[in-house]
């Protein structure tokens, strides 16, 4: 059996690196809704949600997004590389920029609410 060329097998490891990059981002967004339950003390409303419950609410489903999406684009990207025809996944930044654009939405409640 042959082994790997050595730009197959960068490519990857670079993969992996990207998947562990979403995961840690993931974590971390988590970790933040987490201390928003922790460290805020609002008194206005987001949709009917206490407010610091709503920020922390949306980053910890944040947080689950990115390391969802880092999966899916994980497995969509090694089975491109096999392919030998990966295509760039426009729609995970678009993804990405929706959620955190949420989040701004509902920090900004929480801002002017308090």
């Amino acid at each position: 059996m042959d082994s790997p060329a050595p730009a197959r097998t960068r490519t990857h490891l670079a993969n992996e690196r990207t998947f562990l990059a979403w995961v840690r981002t993931g974590v971390t967004t988590i970790a933040l809704g987490v201390a928003a339950t922790q460290v805020i003390d609002a008194s206005g409303d987001v949709a009917g949600v206490p407010a610091d419950k709503a920020l922390a609410i949306a980053l910890m489903a944040l947080g689950l997004g990115f390391t969802a999406l880092g999966w899916t684009r994980y497995q969509v990207a090694q089975t491109a590389i096999e392919s030998g025809q990966h295509v760039p996944n426009t729609l995970a930044l678009r993804m990405t920029l929706v959620g955190v654009s949420v989040v701004t939405v509902i920090a900004i409640a929480l801002a002017v609410t308090s």
